[in-house]
Formats: C-alpha cells, sequence, structure tokens
C-alpha cells in the first residue's frame, strides 16, 4: 500500500515552522542516501516510535490534524469524495 507524500509546509509567520521544515527537507535528503536495507531499519525505528506516544499525545495530533483538513476543505484546497465511491473503492480493496 502507498501513502501519498505530504508535502512540508511553511509558514510565513512562524520561522519556528520553516526552520523545521527545512530542517526536515535537509534530514530528508540524508536519509535517501542510505541503502535500502538502512532506511528500512530507520523506517521501522520511527514507527516503533509512534507507538510510545502516550494516548493524549496521539488524540492531540489527530485532532491538529482533522482541524487541518477541515479548514482546507472549507477553504476549497480540498475536494470532498462521495460516501458511495469511499464505501465502493474501500469493498473493492478488501474483496
Amino acid at each position: 500500500m502507498l501513502v501519498p507524500q505530504r508535502p512540508v509546509r511553511t509558514s510565513q509567520a512562524d520561522p519556528k515552522e520553516r526552520i523545521e521544515a527545512m530542517q526536515i527537507e535537509q534530514l530528508s535528503r540524508e536519509v535517501m542516501n542510505l541503502s535500502l536495507e538502512e532506511r528500512a531499519e530507520l523506517a521501522h525505528r520511527l514507527l516503533v516510535s509512534l507507538d510510545e506516544a502516550p494516548p493524549s499525545e496521539i488524540e492531540r495530533l489527530w485532532m491538529q490534524e482533522a482541524e487541518r483538513r477541515l479548514k482546507e476543505f472549507r477553504e476549497g484546497k480540498v475536494q470532498g469524495i462521495p460516501v458511495e465511491d469511499v464505501f465502493r473503492r474501500a469493498v473493492s480493496e478488501i474483496s
């Protein structure tokens, strides 16, 4: 299953976010120079580290993501998908 890439967002109003985004971009470029096995090991370690987050942090992050998605929908930056299409695709993927 492929996960779509999410663009790194930078905010003109928040220099800290721009610095963090630049650090993530630089780190991503460096990681791509690792071998396939090294990248797989790093990915595994990162995924395991996500399981260590307390439930309150996970809930906070999901709320933040939901609010971001709703804002983009309301601003017309993304379009909704009819529920029939969503269910049709889900059924076809599990059948």
